[in-house]
């Protein structure tokens, strides 16, 4: 990904008519519980949001708070993070600039659609996602933020898939997994 292509604007549509493309249950309760924005009107007063890779290579700069902030511990966050879990805030795709080229790993995530996780050619670091069950969703990875107290979760996701040496925190909700 190079320049700002993720930041060019979509064709707007309300959070009705997004949800409505939606065919995952849990998908359509993350949009609902997030309370994701349809425009940057919704949003009082705008911040900035920034982080990068560790080479410095890339970086990107997200206008606004995250429409949400969730700690997924799924088996394939697992593996592709190398850890318990992964952090992320998800913010609309036309907040987010991406500055550097990026490369890309596409998997099937838990709705059977492809999850595509964006990681700095030179030094490896996995910096987000673009899910493609949220097509207007990019998913920061909290690891990457300059300031990463600015990362507040408010849910987890798949819970029961925890490593046994992975502290899950008991006053984190949980988003219910389809099946």
């Amino acid at each position: 990904m190079r320049g700002s292509c993720l930041a060019r604007s979509r064709n707007r549509r309300t959070q009705k008519q997004r949800g409505a493309r939606l065919t995952v249950p849990c998908i359509a309760i993350l949009s609902r519980e997030c309370n994701l924005r349809a425009s940057e009107d919704a949003v009082q007063e705008m911040v900035m949001i920034a982080g990068g890779c560790l080479c410095g290579a890339v970086r990107y700069e997200c206008e606004g708070d995250p429409d949400c902030s969730l700690v997924c511990y799924c088996r394939d966050c697992q593996r592709a993070s190398g850890s318990g879990h992964v952090p992320a805030m998800s913010m609309p795709r036309e907040r987010v600039t991406i500055s550097g080229e990026t490369r890309s790993y596409a998997a099937p995530g838990g709705s059977g659609k492809m999850t595509v996780r964006h990681f700095c050619p030179t030094c490896g670091s996995l910096l987000f996602s673009t899910p493609e069950v949220i097509p207007d969703l990019v998913n920061i990875y909290a690891g990457t933020l300059d300031d990463p107290s600015l990362f507040k979760p408010t849910w987890s996701f798949f819970r029961h898939s925890h490593a046994p040496w992975d502290r899950v925190p008991d006053d984190l909700p949980e988003l219910p997994v389809s099946t």
